[in-house]
């Protein structure tokens, strides 16, 4: 549930409060002085259609403000099942926005976290332990970079596109570089036909498969608010193994191997990105827009920037089956 604050200029409240009677929705209005506070609470699917009716009148931004309050319990509870299918109930853009843009920046928390799972997934990588190397995905923080690819596509915020996409690629080039360091230690060394790292070098339509469902179950646990960490481990597991092992396996001489990780990481990343753009746009995911030239220009840019990255997926499958054959 939401709580969704609506304060106003008292000369408003009398425009507001109507076009409020006339879409039905239930509020509390406490006056002050100057201002007014109305209240509406509601269920998170909904917030979004409140949102936009008050703006349609002008409310965030001609006057006013608007607060978006999480509501953890209502005594007593008075939301009735209406009888509707269900579907799946989609924040709306404002908090969507406050929950994925803080993790699409490169900062040094960022940089830190990145190293330390590099680390982790490297030595994992290297004795051979399952258990280490899933440790490093908990603490891993890639997963934000790749929402906010995913969230800029859809809703043409192209400098969190940017923004993110710059944030992924260090975090990525951080994983390589550790396993670069790291191998040093091991060069010479050969690598059992069991070895974790052979399993991270050699790509199958499993790898197709994880990445898929990674961003499905990513994308909807974003979009739904549910908890992300757990889905953090999975979308880390297709990133971040490969790219650590890219970088042991070129120091210890086995460039063909390292050419199957990067093929894998590849993979994992388109599949992850397109398939979290495509969730957000089935789900309603989409930018506030203020006329229909503005959507149609967003609409168009979207498909764009889709069929790219189904290009380069379709690329990159076509240059697996010829390596294959």
């Amino acid at each position: 549930m939401r709580k969704i604050e609506i304060i106003i200029p008292k000369d408003k409240i009398a425009e507001t409060t109507e076009t409020l009677k006339k879409l039905f929705y239930e509020y509390s209005i406490i006056e002050g002085q100057t201002e007014a506070l109305l209240i509406i609470v509601t269920e998170a699917g909904q917030s979004e259609n409140v949102i936009d009716d008050l703006k349609q009148i002008g409310v965030s931004t001609a006057y006013g403000h608007i607060n978006i309050l999480p509501v953890l319990g209502l005594i007593p509870h008075t939301f009735k099942k209406t009888g509707q299918k269900s579907k799946i109930k989609a924040l709306s853009f404002e908090e969507l926005y406050q929950i994925i843009e803080p993790q699409t920046h490169s900062n040094l928390l960022y940089v830190i976290f990145g190293i330390i799972s590099a680390i982790v997934a490297a030595l994992g990588l290297m004795y051979d332990y399952i258990a280490v190397i899933i440790g490093a995905m908990v603490i891993s923080p890639l997963l934000g970079p790749i929402i906010g690819t995913s969230f800029g596509t859809i809703t043409n915020d192209r400098k969190m596109m940017q923004r993110s996409l710059f944030t992924e690629f260090i975090g990525i080039i951080i994983a390589v570089c550790i396993g670069l360091m790291l191998g040093f230690s091991e060069v010479g060394v050969e690598i059992p036909e069991s070895s974790v790292m052979g399993a991270f070098a050699d790509p199958t339509p499993a790898d197709f498969a994880l990445a898929i469902a990674s961003g499905l179950a990513a994308a909807l646990c974003i979009v739904s608010g549910l908890a992300t960490y757990l889905v953090g481990i999975a979308v880390a597991t297709s990133i971040l193994p490969p790219a650590a092992d890219m970088g042991l396996l070129l120091t210890m001489g086995q460039p063909d191997l390292a050419l199957g990780s990067l093929i894998i990481l590849l993979i994992n990343l388109l599949c992850i990105n397109f398939v979290c753009t495509i969730t957000f746009f089935v789900t309603g995911v989409k930018s506030p827009v203020h006329s229909k030239r503005m959507e149609k220009i967003a609409v168009r840019t979207f498909r764009k920037h889709l069929l790219i990255v189904f290009f380069a997926i379709l690329l990159l499958v076509l240059a697996i089956i010829l390596a294959v054959i």
